[in-house]
């Protein structure tokens, strides 16, 4: 899927009309039905913003686990509770 670009796989489900469970819940309108089905979500680097407090806009709620910042880039890793490592 090089066409994407640089992105960052998020797995998870969908259900209802929902992508994900708990706070980090997100609207999916494609799948409307009310059974539980494997998903998985592209979040592109560049428009992915790190925020230590929430800010009213849709969100991931993650815990850091790991900052590299001796590259041209910051590496950061994170986990979600709803999500898993990513």
């Amino acid at each position: 899927m090089d066409f994407f670009g640089n992105v960052n796989v998020v797995h998870g489900s969908v259900q209802a009309g929902r992508y994900g469970s708990g706070p980090g819940r997100g609207l999916c309108s494609g799948y409307p039905h009310d059974a539980s089905r494997a998903a998985f979500a592209f979040i592109r680097s560049q428009e992915l913003e790190i925020l230590r407090a929430k800010n009213g806009r849709p969100s991931f709620e993650v815990e850091g686990t790991h900052v590299n910042s001796a590259q041209p880039a910051i590496e950061v890793r994170t986990y979600s509770e709803a999500f898993g490592s990513w």
